[in-house]
């Protein structure tokens, strides 16, 4: 859990958290944020913490496979030790 919501990790950083059913954020770079955002806007957002743009805010209902999977193989790699990338 991340402050009582579902999250994944990756060698102890958090990837992306579910905080409702129908939405995922997932932490990426700002620059992959905003390209997210202006491909898709109907299914993506920016989620800022603070003063910080800290992840893309995804409605599950509105996004495919296909377009998911990118963005969290990005979270992933970001995050990811260089022993496991």
């Amino acid at each position: 859990p991340h402050h009582g919501f579902p999250s994944w990790r990756v060698g102890g950083k958090i990837i992306a958290t579910l905080p409702d059913e129908d939405h995922l954020q997932v932490m990426l770079e700002p620059e992959r944020i905003r390209e997210a955002v202006a491909v898709a806007p109907e299914c993506c957002e920016e989620k800022w913490w603070g003063s910080t743009l800290s992840a893309c805010r995804i409605r599950l209902s509105r996004i495919d496979e296909d377009a998911l999977a990118p963005l969290l193989e990005d979270a992933w790699r970001r995050r990811a030790p260089a022993r496991l990338l």
